[in-house]
């Protein structure tokens, strides 16, 4: 099932493989290399699923939930929040309550069958 991803990450590395193998997978990939992109990309297009990291440049994945919770979350849109702290992610998504918007987490670094087996969960 063909899903439009919206992939958030300032790591190029990251992003390359990772756009590579979900188009793979025939997901249609749009990237963006920090958090202030992500939220413009959003604000001008629909799409089924965001990975979004924590830890970037100029907004951080943070940043973007703050601007997305609670009421601003585009209808229909997946958040997989990745970070490679992950108890510093866990205490975050709870201590703000993101758990309304955010709908998985993912350690980095992850493998693809990780966002998969993800994928396949959330649709």
């Amino acid at each position: 099932m063909s899903k439009k991803i919206l992939l958030v990450d300032d790591e190029q590395e990251i992003v390359s493989i990772l756009s590579e193998l979900l188009e793979d997978l025939d997901h249609e990939v749009t990237t963006a290399v920090n958090g202030q992109e992500a939220l413009e990309k959003l604000e001008n297009d629909k799409f089924d699923v965001m990975i979004l990291d924590n830890q970037m440049p100029i907004l951080t994945g943070e940043d973007v939930l703050n601007e997305l919770y609670p009421d601003n979350k585009p209808e229909g849109l997946k958040i997989i929040f990745a970070s490679g702290q992950t108890l510093n992610l866990i205490e975050l998504v709870e201590k703000s309550n993101y758990f309304n918007i955010v709908d998985s987490l993912l350690n980095k670094p992850y493998r693809v069958s990780q966002i998969e087996d993800t994928l396949e969960e959330l649709f």
